[in-house]
């Protein structure tokens, strides 16, 4: 029957609920569909704008928008309208409203102006949308890259927090929906070699807690005890992680700082594309809570996390010690594991951090950080000078120290910065001047109020 509908007839199990998109390219794409019905030559795709606003091969300068050769202009020299364009064209996109309490929050609004209006707005969306989609794009292939290229003595881990579990009952009453008891769900997929046959293995790690508060004190427990679960796995020399770039647990100061104070393995923390961090932790996290769920329906009483804990890992445990390619296991971390006696405050902030992509641990209180992740060859070895991208902007990156005197950052000379900043022994005048210029792409002003900063090379 279904095969004599028309072709823009979908069954309802075709059609995918799509959530959690990135609002720059959705907001793009959202423009494209506004204006195409009145363009002489359509542009079907935000890739396509993205690779006639860059040259081809896509340089540095052509992300950043300073190549002679191509630009944005490129594009609005393209956008020809029909003779029989209205005047006014209304268009979608999300923005940040006004919520009835006052509070702001994004929704899809509508919006109409003229075609010239629509076009600024799509013009001022693509200045930085080509590096956009160049970052995530690169450090995707790159995680994909380590993920099939292991050596045996490295692992890879994927982190994210789930939503909340939802401790429900079996015929509940009415009045207990709205007071639920909640447990914290972080999923963590591990890839290593089989100590036996040196094939990939993945390895599905929950951690479940009663503590609420997502925050990079919860995830350095949890990365220090994962660490700790690999080494009883391989013989453990390195460790990558991937995660998005939530500044709360991930991508900000205090994880940096718990970073610089680990000694153990060499951990490089890497980080997916801003807004495009989806990964294997959203179905494994997804998955077991499906399962909780099923089992409650079946009459299990979970009201807590280590009744969840227990129940998983008496149930829904996958694998053994031995050659298991696939394995599934459960950690319980209670409240008071989790110390809280760090203040952010009290640590520096790392320059530039949006645009680090990748860093790790060179020395005490200190990191190394690059723009873009790189797992090439003489990378995975260690000769990072001789890296096989050259576009890989910064192979020797900024890095920064605790200050003694209350960890305040104190703004000093230029001349000072290079007496105080110490190079390796293959450095040169050089690589202090490429400190000012850095200070000025990294936006800390002018070369004359630089913050106290170590050239590391990696």
């Amino acid at each position: 029957m279904y095969r004599h509908l028309p072709r823009h007839i979908k069954r309802s199990s075709a059609r995918s609920f799509q959530q959690c998109l990135c609002e720059w390219c959705t907001n793009v794409e959202l423009k494209l569909d506004a204006l195409n019905p009145h363009l002489v030559m359509e542009i079907d795709r935000r890739d396509d704008l993205a690779e006639i606003s860059t040259c081809s091969p896509v340089t540095t300068s052509c992300l950043d928008r300073v190549c002679d050769n191509c630009g944005i202009e490129y594009v609005r020299g393209l956008l020809i309208f029909k003779t029989d364009t209205p005047g006014t064209i209304k268009w979608r996109m999300w923005d940040m409203v006004q919520g009835e309490n006052g509070k702001k929050r994004r929704d899809l609004v509508t919006k109409q102006g003229s075609k010239e209006i629509l076009c600024d707005d799509l013009m001022l969306e693509l200045r930085g949308f080509s590096q956009h989609l160049h970052t995530f794009r690169w450090q995707f292939n790159q995680y994909k890259k380590i993920k099939h290229e292991l050596p045996p003595s490295c692992a890879l881990i994927v982190m994210d927090f789930a939503e909340n579990f939802l401790c429900k009952h079996q015929n509940e009453v009415q009045s207990a929906h709205w007071a639920y008891h909640q447990v914290t769900v972080h999923p963590c997929v591990l890839y290593c070699r089989c100590s036996t046959c040196q094939d990939i293995v993945t390895d599905y790690l929950l951690y479940f807690s009663d503590d609420l508060v997502h925050d990079a004190h919860m995830v350095n427990v949890i990365q220090k005890r994962t660490v700790e679960h690999l080494k009883s796995l391989i013989a453990l020399d390195k460790v990558v992680v991937f995660s998005d770039g939530a500044a709360n647990q991930y991508k900000s100061k205090l994880p940096f700082y718990y970073l610089s104070q680990y000694t153990d393995v060499v951990i490089e923390r890497c980080f997916f594309g801003s807004r495009h961090g989806k990964n294997e932790c959203d179905s494994a996290g997804g998955a077991i809570k499906w399962l909780v769920e099923e089992d409650v329906c079946s009459g299990a009483d979970i009201q807590s996390a280590e009744a969840m804990f227990t129940h998983c890992n008496q149930f829904h445990k996958l694998g053994s010690v031995g050659c298991f390619h696939v394995r599934r296991s459960f950690q319980l971390v209670h409240q008071d594991e989790v110390a809280r006696d760090i203040s952010s405050s009290e640590i520096p902030t790392l320059p530039g951090t949006r645009r680090v992509h990748s860093i790790k641990r060179v020395g005490n209180d200190t990191v190394a950080t690059r723009n873009l992740s790189c797992f090439c060859r003489p990378c995975r070895d260690g000769v990072w000078r001789e890296c096989e991208n050259g576009f890989v902007w910064m192979n020797r990156s900024l890095g920064w120290q605790k200050c003694p005197d209350a960890l305040a950052v104190s703004p000093v000379s230029t001349a000072v910065a290079s007496a105080v900043s110490p190079v390796s022994e293959a450095g040169s005048t050089s690589d202090v001047a490429s400190v000012v210029v850095a200070s000025d792409l990294l936006g800390m002003g002018s070369p004359q109020s630089l913050f106290h900063l170590q050239l590391l090379y990696w």
